[in-house]
């Protein structure tokens, strides 16, 4: 995420929000100079959502609020002690808090043989389930021109907390609950070397990662009692060099040629078990990039690039009671990729096209357990795909956007693949031939907005977006599926003549399609899911101050 720079030129933006189900929101960014070569800036958000989209059913409580008291800050200072040289310094924090306990799907009965589906946004856990995460961090980045070389430094450091309830049994009966403590912190150091020439534009750096988490699994019986159950913790360091440069051959063609290669230690510890283990990975990535320019306005491009993704360790997973660590490997990644970017009628139409192929080696997966999710590696996959993206101006008061997917993805082998049943059951099938998780056939979206200048010089910009998803299989036996769904979002901005003051009022999900942000099933308790928002309303105001 990309957040603005500090500007000596005073400015204060303010954000103030109100929508359905009493949701606040509160927004403000300030930045100035301090000095002449300081200048500083800060942003802060507040959300909070008073009301439940449904009930629990168990306790009368409101249930599923993306926003329970939520806080954010971050500033930033940019320092110029001298010409050539910049240095960034920022900090931030964030407190979050939902509320987005699983429930009963359609066609499901609890695990106590009377409880069922609660309804669009209902629930029936007897245990209160929150997500809370806190977390802050620090980095500095450097910017220094040596000799017509830029070197760049870049350091952080991050530490976050996680603590929640987990009701997983989805009855109002205290069968399946659990307490799930998460902790890390990790810090990373990048530095790089770059420059150009007329023809060559090339990078050198290193980088280093060094992290740590830990997860501490409990029993409860109740929302007062904790049984200890797995305690482990997980360290990790990886260093890496890497080189990239582009050549232009001055005829509209240039070649692009890079490498890393990646070095990583971890080490796994579960105390009460008096388990250590360790594992290591080295592996080199590359990339290879050819474009063509035929003029300003149309390029085509190919390109092949291999990477990874890394291994590591199942830290909550029951299998360390019985002395048996669960680890995963690598993923191996190999993309091919070929398209154009063009631009048409004096700029008004914007058309770029990109397919694909990806071939996966050890591909992660997930698999769900009674105390959590489990990352597992199937064998072999691989996806096919075709990406449209279209933003057209046919005349100064329409402009229109939109974009298309065309993905197939699929298991090549995954031969020993864990299945869980209707009847809650575990097994062993051949995946193969099945389709990704979360792996759409097709997706889409068009945006249309209107411009329509006032008489006193305000703007008045009404628009509708539809986004259509196809629907997908949450895991790889490809039984849970979110079927197909299309959201419709609508807003209409009001701007002030100097642009200091805005109104803007807003719909999600207009038509209240009925979806899920996660399905998932559990042996010997049966399928659950979290739907998502239905439709959402308010108005936001904002100001800014120069």
């Amino acid at each position: 995420i990309i957040t603005r720079k500090p500007s000596h030129t005073p400015e204060l933006d303010t954000t103030l929000t109100y929508g359905n189900y009493d949701t606040v929101g509160v927004g403000a960014y300030a930045t100035t100079g301090l000095t002449d070569n300081v200048a500083v800036g800060i942003s802060a958000q507040y959300a909070d959502q008073g009301e439940g989209y449904g009930t629990n059913l168990a306790s009368g409580d409101d249930v599923y609020m993306s926003a329970l008291d939520n806080i954010s800050v971050r500033g930033k200072m940019l320092l110029t002690p001298a010409a050539g040289t910049e240095i960034l310094l920022s900090a931030d924090y964030a407190k979050l808090r939902n509320s987005a306990p699983y429930q009963l799907t359609e066609d499901e009965i609890g695990v106590d043989g009377v409880t069922t589906y609660p309804g669009d946004h209902n629930s029936t856990n007897d245990l209160p389930m929150f997500n809370p995460f806190e977390g802050w961090g620090l980095s500095a980045k450097v910017d220094q021109e040596v000799g017509g070389v830029d070197f760049t430094s870049i350091t952080s450091y991050r530490n976050v907390v996680g603590n929640f309830l987990s009701d997983s049994d989805y009855v109002p009966v205290p069968i399946s609950h659990a307490f799930y403590a998460t902790r890390g912190h990790a810090f990373s150091q990048e530095l790089q070397l770059a420059g150009a020439t007329d023809n060559f534009n090339w990078i050198v750096g290193a980088y280093y990662f060094d992290i740590f988490g830990g997860a501490n699994l409990s029993l409860t019986p109740d929302p007062t009692t904790t049984i200890p159950l797995i305690l482990s913790q997980q360290e990790g360091q990886s260093l890496a060099g890497f080189a990239q440069g582009t050549y232009d051959f001055g005829t509209g063609t240039s070649l692009t040629l890079g490498a890393r290669y990646t070095k990583e230690w971890q080490n796994f510890a579960y105390p009460a078990g008096s388990i250590t283990e360790k594992q290591d990975f080295a592996k080199p990535s590359w990339r290879v990039a050819l474009d063509h320019k035929f003029n300003e306005d149309l390029m085509i491009f190919a390109s092949y690039n291999n990477s990874f993704k890394s291994g590591g360790y199942n830290l909550a997973s029951p299998t360390l009671l019985g002395g048996l660590v669960n680890q995963f490997d690598p993923e191996v990644l190999q993309s091919f990729e070929v398209g154009l970017k063009s631009q048409w009628y004096d700029d008004r139409l914007r058309l770029n096209v990109t397919a694909f192929h990806y071939i996966y080696d050890d591909i992660q997966t997930a698999f769900v357990i009674p105390q959590g999710i489990l990352t597992l590696n199937a064998a072999e996959a691989s996806t096919d795909g075709l990406e449209i993206e279209v933003a057209a101006k046919p005349t100064e008061l329409l402009e229109l956007s939109g974009g298309l997917s065309i993905m197939k993805g699929e298991y090549d082998s995954y031969p020993n693949a864990p299945a869980i049943g209707e009847d809650a059951v575990q097994s062993t099938i051949d995946a193969s031939g099945n389709e990704l998780l979360v792996t759409p056939r097709y997706t889409g979206s068009l945006t249309a907005t209107l411009n329509l200048p006032m008489s006193n010089g305000s703007m008045v910009r009404p628009s509708v977006t539809a986004s259509y998803n196809d629907g997908f299989y949450w895991f790889a036996d490809n039984r849970l599926e979110t079927p197909a769904y299309t959201i419709v979002n609508a807003q209409v901005a009001w701007t002030s003549p100097d642009e200091k003051y805005g109104v803007r009022l807003w719909a999600k999900n207009l038509t209240d399609e009925y979806y899920y942000v996660a399905r998932l099933s559990r042996a010997g308790i049966g399928d659950s899911q979290v739907p998502a928002a239905p439709m959402t309303f308010g108005v936001t105001l904002n100001a800014k101050f120069k």
